[in-house]
């Protein structure tokens, strides 16, 4: 009897080698794909910040653009509606240049739409209206473009200085 006892305690040791095993392997492969997901993850966030940088500053071009520069015949009041512009440094000051730019995976580019204001209350209208146009006000759309994703930013900008 003694020897059908010992026969079975070392194939249980077997069995249980295996069963810590295979719950290590389960462990471990959880953890390696909650890893990898992590950085999956974290490179979307870092790409997302940059995108919103991007978008950021290209705004921020924008407003300089308009503060430097005459409403018209130069400065924002000019730019043709429904097209791309981006922003470029000319001769030390911002200027609006067709089409978009591309800077690594981004590309990014702004487009200028005429506003119309209720000619009642005098608020922007959601809709463009030709009959109620403002000629001294103009709708700044910036739009950031990568791997299928995009970051947009709106802003209004008149012609006005205080």
């Amino acid at each position: 009897m003694s020897r059908i006892l010992l026969g079975n305690k070392k194939g249980y040791l077997l069995l249980e080698v295996l069963a810590v095993s295979s719950i290590i392997g389960i462990v471990m492969a959880g953890l390696l794909s909650l890893a990898f997901l992590s950085l999956k993850l974290s490179s979307s966030s870092k790409k997302t910040i940059t995108a919103n940088y991007l978008a950021q500053e290209t705004m921020e071009a924008v407003r300089s653009f308009k503060k430097n520069t005459d409403w018209n015949p130069a400065g924002l009041g000019s730019l043709s509606s429904g097209l791309d512009y981006h922003m470029e440094i000319i001769s030390s000051e911002w200027e609006a240049v067709s089409g978009s730019e591309t800077s690594g995976i981004f590309e990014r580019s702004f487009q200028v739409e005429n506003v119309s204001r209720n000619p009642l209350t005098g608020n922007i209208e959601e809709s463009y209206n030709p009959a109620n146009n403002d000629s001294e006000t103009k709708k700044i759309i910036v739009a950031v473009l990568w791997e299928s994703r995009e970051v947009e930013l709106e802003s209004y900008f008149t012609n006005w200085e205080p």
